[in-house]
């Protein structure tokens, strides 16, 4: 029962974009992740819970302001953890015949696509005002940089161990 309380909190906490309760509950789902022996989730969950807790207060301000999780209504507890907003995100944006896994195999199409990504939301965002398609207030990227910087982080957080990385991992499949 505690079990269902502890992931109940953390869903609870990313809902409602609780900072202190998700690394509270990040923290205690660590040993349940490797007892029920999920030992990749377990070691990057243990590796994110010490960089939140290692955070410097205006980094966990600023978490806490502008949100770890994703709104994409005005809903309130309505917010969606950021990695399952970009796997939407890239699933809706990239369709093509066999999805986006057929797509993903191709590691040239893959790096284009990736390079791409940011300048192409731009086309998108102009479309849609040429023809004047209003788009919600949560959907408008305010900065190009922005997604940059995500970008770039993002990468770094594929690889915790090696800066410098040679192959390419397929996100898609899981």
């Amino acid at each position: 029962m505690d079990r269902i309380w502890l992931l109940l909190q953390f869903s609870f906490a990313t809902k409602t974009n609780n900072l202190d309760l998700h690394i509270f509950c990040s923290q205690k789902l660590c040993p349940l992740l490797f007892s029920m022996n999920h030992q990749n989730y377990a070691k990057y969950l243990s590796v994110y819970y010490i960089m939140l807790v290692n955070l410097p207060q205006q980094s966990k301000d600023l978490l806490q302001a502008n949100g770890f999780s994703v709104s994409r209504s005005d809903t309130p507890a309505s917010r969606t953890a950021a990695d399952m907003t970009i796997e939407q995100t890239i699933n809706k944006h990239a369709k093509t015949s066999g999805g986006i896994v057929r797509f993903s195999r191709s590691l040239t199409a893959y790096y284009r696509w990736c390079v791409t990504r940011h300048i192409r939301a731009q086309y998108v965002s102009a479309t849609y005002q040429m023809a004047n398609i209003e788009s919600k207030k949560c959907e408008i990227h305010k900065e190009s940089s922005l997604s940059k910087r995500k970008l770039r982080k993002f990468s770094a957080f594929l690889n915790l161990f090696n800066s410098e990385r040679k192959h390419l991992a397929c996100i898609s499949s899981g």
